[in-house]
């Protein structure tokens, strides 16, 4: 018994459709493509296996100003468009195809035939997997959306695919929010309300707050960066080279590297001289009478020792270090604050996740923050004779 094919339309996103219907007593496959929008390529295929990747697979593409749509080889998952080839001209062998933008809208249209020789046939009798994009370049190395969907073209069934390493990328971006969304800014927040958290909490807890959270902000980078090149590698793409966010990224990963040493190896302040008889006793009495204190209040800081001992006067080698750590912690976090925000909007555009709520939550986040660092700092200028001596 033959069972006739159905037109199929499938909603790949809530701005694209692709309707498809086998005709020519199912020889051939016809495909429209709408694209609510205006993009620089659009690009549907299809591979002979079931991995939904670009590599190993063929694809008609179609972009702005270049003519009617074409067949492409997809050898690699390059970003940087070395992987897609044109086939040669005896190959194009596609009938109606056109290009149409008009009223904001983009429509692909193409009949192919299901079997041609040296090429990945179209299956038609079991599920087929396709793939497509949606690019924002005329040279196919940034897609703006990208998927998968598993069709059979004689029944109608379709299955939405799992994109390829989501959930890698998910992981990549929380913990890039947690090193330079939250770590990072606790961190320097420590350092600016130095004088409120030395009098209500101790002489040396803003140290260790300031030095624990850079260090779970290095590990974190670390864990990130990590990921997306492991996957980068899967895919054998291209590193750093495929837009301003993973230059940056890379960039940020060497800066908290960086930091992280600076703090490490930074010019220590002069050791106090041996106090005189009478301090020393003081210094004594008054260790002995805060010994049920954890030795927190009696632990040095060496970023503020005991003055009443005796002045010591910084290095100017010390002074500069101060100043270049700090001045590079204040443009290292504003780069990465855009960098999370940018990488939220690649996250969306990449898997097709609204991701306006993370953006608000972010926003919201460092915001409260900014205003509870400014609002102590008020407080404690207002408040100088309380100041830590």
């Amino acid at each position: 018994m033959t069972v006739e094919a159905i037109p199929i339309s499938v909603k790949l996103r809530d701005d694209l459709i692709v309707d498809l219907e086998l005709i020519d007593g199912d020889k051939m496959l016809e495909v429209n493509m709408t694209y609510a929008g205006t993009g620089r390529y659009l690009g549907f295929g299809w591979t002979s296996g079931s991995s939904g990747l670009m590599s190993g697979s063929e694809s008609v593409i179609g972009t702005t100003g270049t003519g009617p749509p074409a067949k492409y080889e997809l050898k690699t998952s390059n970003e940087d468009a070395s992987g897609v080839v044109r086939m040669d001209k005896s190959k194009q062998s596609l009938q109606n195809s056109t290009w149409v933008e008009s009223d904001g809208q983009t429509i692909m249209s193409f009949r192919k035939l299901v079997a041609e020789d040296g090429e990945i046939s179209i299956r038609i009798t079991d599920a087929m997997t396709f793939i497509w994009a949606v690019g924002e370049d005329e040279g196919f190395t940034t897609h703006r959306y990208f998927g998968s969907s598993s069709i059979q073209l004689l029944t109608g069934d379709v299955e939405i695919l799992a994109l390829p390493h989501k959930k890698n990328y998910l992981l990549h971006g929380v913990l890039a929010f947690l090193a330079w969304g939250v770590f990072t800014p606790i961190a320097i927040a420590a350092s600016i309300l130095k004088d409120f958290l030395q009098l209500f909490t101790g002489k040396t807890v803003w140290l260790k707050l300031h030095v624990y959270c850079n260090i779970l902000s290095v590990i974190a980078t670390t864990f990130a960066f990590s990921i997306v090149v492991n996957v980068y590698q899967q895919q054998k793409k291209v590193h750093f080279k495929s837009g301003a966010h993973q230059g940056i990224g890379l960039f940020l990963f060497i800066a908290a590297t960086f930091q992280a040493f600076a703090g490490v190896f930074r010019p220590h302040l002069p050791k106090p001289k041996d106090p005189p008889a009478s301090v020393e006793q003081d210094v004594i009495v008054d260790k002995k009478n805060n010994n049920n204190n954890n030795g927190e209040d009696n632990a040095v800081d060496e970023e503020d020792p005991p003055t009443s001992v005796s002045p010591l006067k910084k290095s100017q080698i010390r002074i500069v270090w101060e100043i270049c750590h700090k001045v590079l912690g204040y443009v290292f976090l504003f780069v990465a604050l855009w960098e999370v925000n940018d990488g939220i909007d690649h996250y969306g555009h990449k898997f097709g996740a609204k991701v306006d709520p993370y953006r608000t939550g972010f926003y919201a986040w460092i915001g409260s923050l900014l205003s509870v660092v400014v609002g102590l700092k008020l407080y404690m200028l207002h408040l100088p004779s309380k100041k830590t001596e």
